[in-house]
């Protein structure tokens, strides 16, 4: 029987050659060629700035929260529409002031900017920091930080933001002040209490003032000034006036003001005005270009309070419905 056959196996020193050959082929740099790659459409001939598209939540919460919470603290800086640094009058409108394109009752009335404030306070005048903590909701601050605000208003001499509409779905916008001082230093009123009303009136705030919590109604009952905001009929005022700053506050009336302000006024721009030739409009942090322009939007948006009341939260078609300029 002859011996089988032994298969043959090639030497040890040969299968590390190979397994360095076969290494070095895999780990060694491939040469490419370099490709310019487009930076721009290339169906476009001229250059396109970058777009950044943003889709936040803009559930009822969000419109009708309050962007500035907790109880007012004249220490405190509050932001919104109104420049917390200045002093407002409302301003009853005459013939040359166009309608109006949003939602404030039928009237042209508005707050336009009247002088400096002093630590943001301003004797028997409105003050712009108490009008952002008592009328300025979510929404709004979103408007103001992306796109500089709602312009119901945009002529080459006059721009006027408005407010959000509030529909109602909440009480939000119920707020007091109390203390002769502080009543005086921050609203046109004379007396010890100021409230205010947002809930149900569109782009309108309801006030009332006196020197207690009650007063009486026209009919001589006892009511509570948040009563009598709610049912302002048997107001002695019998029914929310529209104010007019000549005739000054009464006390136990129910007056009306559009949240409507002036702003980029020639002489006392604010913040985030940019010139447009010999005028001036206000514009968002995305194009505004100063980076402590940049920085102030930024801080005015982390102080929103973004989604509160989010019980019964909607969906995205009622999220994109409120939208719409008609709800807002």
């Amino acid at each position: 029987m002859s011996p089988q056959a032994m298969p043959h196996r090639p030497p040890l020193w040969k299968k590390f050659v190979l397994l360095g050959v076969t290494w070095s082929l895999l780990t060694a740099p491939i040469a490419q060629a370099a490709v310019s790659i487009a930076q721009q459409p290339l169906t476009l001939s001229n250059n396109v700035p970058g777009n950044l598209v943003l889709t936040p939540s803009v559930e009822w919460p969000t419109i009708m929260s309050m962007a500035n919470v907790g109880a007012f603290d004249t220490t405190k800086t509050y932001y919104g529409y109104f420049d917390p640094n200045k002093c407002y009058g409302y301003t009853i409108a005459g013939t040359s002031v166009p309608a109006f394109t949003g939602v404030n009752g039928g009237t042209k009335n508005y707050f336009a900017p009247a002088s400096d404030a002093t630590n943001r306070t301003c004797s028997k005048a409105w003050s712009g920091n108490y009008l952002n903590w008592a009328a300025t909701q979510t929404i709004d601050v979103f408007r103001s930080t992306l796109t500089g605000g709602n312009r119901v208003v945009d002529t080459a001499n006059l721009t006027i933001l408005e407010k959000a509409r509030h529909t109602g779905q909440t009480g939000t916008g119920a707020l007091n002040i109390s203390g002769a001082s502080t009543v005086a230093n921050n609203t046109p009123s004379s007396l010890s209490y100021f409230s205010t009303k947002l809930s149900g009136l569109g782009n309108r705030m309801y006030f009332i003032s006196a020197n207690s919590t009650s007063v009486n109604d026209k009919d001589g009952t006892s009511r509570s000034l948040r009563y009598l905001l709610d049912n302002p009929a048997v107001a002695q005022s019998k029914g929310a006036v529209e104010f007019d700053p000549s005739e000054g506050v009464k006390s136990g009336w129910v007056y009306s003001v559009n949240i409507d302000v002036q702003v980029c006024k020639s002489g006392m721009l604010e913040d985030n005005c940019v010139a447009y030739g010999s005028n001036a409009k206000p514009q968002g942090a995305p194009r505004a270009d100063p980076e402590i322009r940049l920085r102030i939007h930024l801080q005015r948006l982390r102080l929103s309070q973004y989604f509160q009341g989010a019980a019964g939260r909607r969906g995205a078609s009622s999220a994109a419905r409120l939208c719409r300029p008609e709800y807002l």
